[in-house]
């Protein structure tokens, strides 16, 4: 079992692997981890690409932190696949505008 503390034990790496353990296991936020990954499923275009520009407009109130280690959940299971495009970002509530985001291709069932 994964611990807070395992993910501190190096401070050179980030232990991603610890991370999406611990929110895969955690109740607390199975709710948001449903609604982030609803969203980004009926965010994809007609192509099977998606990006968080994409997403975005179609994300409800949840904790923003755990947008991210879900998406690289979601990769990391074979549902999301990062491609090498890379567009600008359109997130201006989040100061990242004009910022280079990846783009993913859906992989998993729609």
């Amino acid at each position: 079992m994964t611990t807070q503390l395992d993910i501190f034990t190096d401070y050179s790496t980030h232990n991603q692997a610890a991370v999406l353990a611990l929110i895969a296991t955690d109740p607390l936020h199975a709710r948001d981890q449903a609604a982030i990954v609803e969203a980004i499923k009926v965010s994809v275009r007609p192509d099977g690409l998606v990006n968080s520009n994409d997403w975005r407009a179609h994300m409800p109130d949840v904790f923003p932190k755990l947008i991210g280690p879900t998406v690289n959940q979601l990769c990391a299971v074979g549902v999301l696949a990062k491609t090498e495009r890379i567009e600008k970002s359109t997130d201006r509530r989040g100061r990242n505008s004009g910022r280079w985001i990846p783009v993913y291709r859906w992989v998993g069932v729609r």
